[in-house]
């Protein structure tokens, strides 16, 4: 490879790595090219970069984003899966198409500047969605407001249906 396309490459992934909240490495040994082709297309479906950078190059851009994963990470052949807005979607479509293929083995992988062992990675999956989460919040704050306006409701609706009795047993003076 070309000494100034190496730079590029480097720089570029240093940059993502930056911008990134979620970054996962994968030993993808043994993997078919189908098999690679359906993972890209579920990390791309799912907002997370998938890419396969040769091992130097991608220890100088975490050096150049201030990450240092532990030595046996970065051996063998290795890539890396970016969040590009979900924290734990990196995890999740890893885990999920590691079911279907049993080449793929999460090494582990970086949440901020946390480094996650394989066992923590495959934890950080398990948590729900931001959008599923902020549902659950708001269905939990729904309810007892709900329950609120109906015990609110149920005297006023008492004091209208007392006043329209009222109203029909006293004669109008016209």
């Amino acid at each position: 490879m070309v000494q100034q396309k190496k730079i590029e490459i480097t720089a570029a992934a240093a940059e993502r790595i930056r911008q990134c909240p979620c970054l996962v490495f994968v030993d993808y040994r043994g993997m078919t090219v189908g098999e690679a082709t359906k993972l890209r297309r579920r990390c791309r479906e799912n907002g997370v970069h998938f890419q396969v950078i040769k091992n130097r190059l991608i220890k100088r851009a975490l050096a150049e984003s201030a990450l240092a994963p532990p030595e046996k990470v970065l051996e063998g052949p290795t890539a890396v899966a970016l969040a590009l807005k979900e924290p734990t979607a990196p995890a999740r479509v890893l885990l999920e198409f590691k079911k279907d293929s049993e080449h793929v083995a999460i090494k582990g992988g970086f949440l901020g500047k946390t480094w996650l062992e394989p066992p923590a990675v495959e934890a950080l999956a398990k948590i729900p969605s931001r959008e599923v989460m902020l549902a659950r919040l708001t269905g939990s704050l729904k309810g007892p407001i709900v329950r609120v306006a109906w015990a609110l409701r149920a005297p006023v609706a008492k004091l209208a249906m007392a006043l329209k009795a009222v109203a029909s047993r006293t004669p109008t003076a016209a």
